[in-house]
């Protein structure tokens, strides 16, 4: 399983009340669909390792192939100026435990973005 592509919508997020939501690609290359009920995007501040946000994933089947899904809608709260954050598409186990879902060369999966007010 791996993410081939990972973008926010909309492209320049605004703070609360507007919502944003990833878009993953996936290629599926386990030959079946799999089910994937916890996976997430986590919402890092640029320089900061906790997330502040976790949307799930909308659906929890990861077809076979090529696909694309995308999160729950969520919001961050800016109030003076942009803050950038990374976005990083995990799954989570039964116990919490987060593995990043790899792109196909092995790293993590992440995508830089800006909310601003």
């Amino acid at each position: 399983m791996y993410v081939t592509a990972l973008s926010v919508d909309p492209p320049q997020p605004h703070a609360k009340p507007a919502q944003f939501f990833f878009r993953v690609s996936f290629l599926n290359t386990v030959g079946a669909d799999v089910h994937y009920p916890r996976w997430r995007v986590l919402i890092i501040p640029q320089g900061q390792s906790k997330a502040i946000g976790d949307p799930r994933g909308a659906s929890p089947t990861i077809v076979n192939g090529v696909s694309q899904q995308t999160t729950e809608p969520w919001s961050v709260n800016v109030v003076a100026s942009c803050q950038s954050y990374a976005a990083q598409p995990v799954w989570e186990d039964e116990n919490g435990q987060q593995t990043p879902l790899p792109l196909p060369n092995g790293q993590a999966a992440a995508l830089e973005f800006q909310v601003c007010p």
